[in-house]
């Protein structure tokens, strides 16, 4: 009998923990595929203070400009969030090279704050935009972007970014929880 009430503990401690992996990893909504293809896009994996080589840095030769802060009252998702302070005159952001699949739809999406300065973020590959959004970023409050763009049926390695540019005064924002999820069809 000790036996057998063990088995259906370790049973229950595993389902337990799936249930707890599904609810952390849903989906942004019912068509979307819950797993993102951005490695670390909330950033809880990088060490304080530095930005880990799977995202590229615009100027990449200014990486002490990009911190990871970790403050979970400021943070929107987790605990910690990317900071960026960026001079002006030029564009500044981050990268990431990820692989699709080809001829899909898939959204983009992250939360952005800080000083009021203009945003270009979006997707692409072989020097081919395939979807972008232009935005102003709010002072105080986190902000959600996105925009939906298509893989082609030639390469689906894809660049996504997010820049900003002021052109006469520093500036710095916040960034967190980017992702980046395939549409799946929608069952009826």
């Amino acid at each position: 009998m000790f036996f057998k009430m063990k088995k259906y503990a370790l049973i229950y401690t595993f389902l337990t923990i799936l249930t707890f992996s599904a609810c952390y990893n849903k989906p942004v909504n019912s068509t979307l595929n819950s797993f993102t293809q951005i490695t670390d896009g909330s950033f809880e994996l990088q060490a304080s203070d530095n930005l880990n080589s799977s995202y590229i840095t615009r100027p990449d030769t200014a990486k002490a400009n990009f911190r990871i802060v970790e403050d979970a009252k400021e943070a929107y998702h987790g605990r910690k969030f990317l900071d960026l302070t960026a001079q002006a005159g030029d564009w500044w952001g981050i990268s990431q090279k990820i692989k699709l699949k080809p001829n899909k739809k898939y959204t983009t999406t992250f939360y952005i704050k800080g000083d009021s300065v203009e945003m270009h973020c979006g997707a692409f590959n072989s020097g081919k935009f395939l979807g972008w959004n232009n935005a102003m970023i709010p002072e105080e409050k986190w902000q959600k972007v996105s925009y939906d763009f298509y893989t082609d049926s030639t390469n689906a390695n894809t660049t996504i970014y997010i820049a900003v540019n002021h052109s006469s005064q520093n500036v710095k924002i916040q960034i967190d929880k980017l992702e980046v999820v395939q549409e799946l069809p929608q069952n009826n």
